[in-house]
């Protein structure tokens, strides 16, 4: 995951994504999974840290590749929001704190890095670069371990589509209504179907 020459290359200090689950470049840099967004740094040296709420610090501790794990409440977070009436600006102030004592001023941002806390450390005298993801290419070279993974959820789709094939298939029909074992087959009830098989393989 090192990227720590395209980053001086272009004369910056650190590449920073903040986003959650759906992020496919976070996942991939941090193998960490949160519904509530969370920061992930690289510096051009290639250290590398992990930026969670407090109550999140023990499952990236446990989930994360990362070993660096700081918490917003590292930087007095609570603190922040109080005297400034604004989580997104007290933020903003914690992720300026860390940027500081790290020693960073230029730093590498994806293109859909959040504009507001881009605007607030550059207020604070911050600097930013909208680069391409350096991690997109990484991503395209799978790993075995990648390649297992991925025939794992694609059977499990497979087995789950096939549930909801037969139920349909299997269904019968009463007044233009088609019936599972007595109860309507709804586009809900297959959907669920779908969903509870999907999990007997532990996806989502």
């Amino acid at each position: 995951m090192d990227i720590s020459n395209t980053l001086s290359k272009k004369g910056l200090d650190a590449y920073i994504m903040i986003g959650e689950s759906h992020n496919a470049d976070m996942y991939y840099t941090t193998g960490f999974f949160a519904s509530d967004k969370f920061t992930y740094l690289q510096t051009n040296s290639g250290d590398e840290i992990l930026l969670v709420s407090e109550m999140e610090r023990g499952r990236a501790e446990n989930e994360s590749r990362i070993t660096n794990i700081r918490t917003t409440q590292d930087y007095d977070y609570r603190s922040k929001i109080k005297s400034r009436s604004d989580p997104s600006i007290a933020f903003s102030d914690t992720l300026g704190e860390l940027l500081g004592k790290e020693g960073i001023r230029k730093i590498g941002v994806p293109h859909n890095f959040p504009f507001f806390i881009a605007q607030t450390l550059k207020e604070q005298g911050f600097w930013f670069m909208p680069i391409k993801s350096p991690f997109k290419d990484m991503r395209t070279k799978k790993s075995e371990s990648e390649i297992a993974n991925i025939e794992t959820v694609q059977n499990a789709c497979e087995k789950a589509m096939d549930t909801a094939v037969n139920l349909i298939s299997n269904a019968s029909e009463s007044d233009g209504v088609l019936y599972n074992e007595g109860v309507e087959l709804t586009s809900e009830y297959v959907r669920n179907a779908i969903e509870h098989r999907l999990l007997d393989f532990g996806c989502e």
